[in-house]
């Protein structure tokens, strides 16, 4: 990843992007395929806890490049990350249980569609890009 150094934010944000989300959607079927079908919001909820340091040690060193404090930027990512979990999995809930369809492709789309939000949260609050 040190070639990213150079490469523009949003570049950084979507090659960095990219490796979080094959490590999400990696560790959210390993424990689709592990758990029993009606445990998919425990493997949400196992994948949110792994996959969360990953994405801020990431983004923190390779797309933000931030040396801000880390206390504060950490409480600040979090928070903006159990948000965006939350909304995640009560979207994965009520798509699952109403609508029927397979969790592990369910969260495929929600994710991607989130990844957005996220971006310009951590921009604009989290890392404080101007």
């Amino acid at each position: 990843m040190k070639h990213l150094k150079s490469t523009p934010l949003q570049i950084r944000y979507l090659v960095v992007g990219i490796w979080n989300t094959i490590v999400g959607f990696g560790l959210f079927t390993l424990f689709i395929l592990v758990l029993p079908p009606s445990k998919y919001l425990l493997a949400f909820a196992l994948t949110v806890l792994f996959s969360g340091v990953n994405a801020y040690l990431t983004q923190r060193t390779y797309v933000w490049r931030s040396s801000a404090n880390v206390k504060t930027e950490v409480s600040k990512f979090f928070t903006v990350f159990v948000g965006q979990s939350l909304a995640n999995m009560i979207l994965l809930y009520l798509i699952v249980e109403y609508l029927g369809l397979n969790p592990l492709w369910t969260q495929y789309v929600i994710a991607i569609a989130l990844i957005i939000t996220t971006y310009f949260s951590h921009k604009h609050w989290t890392f404080k890009v101007s």
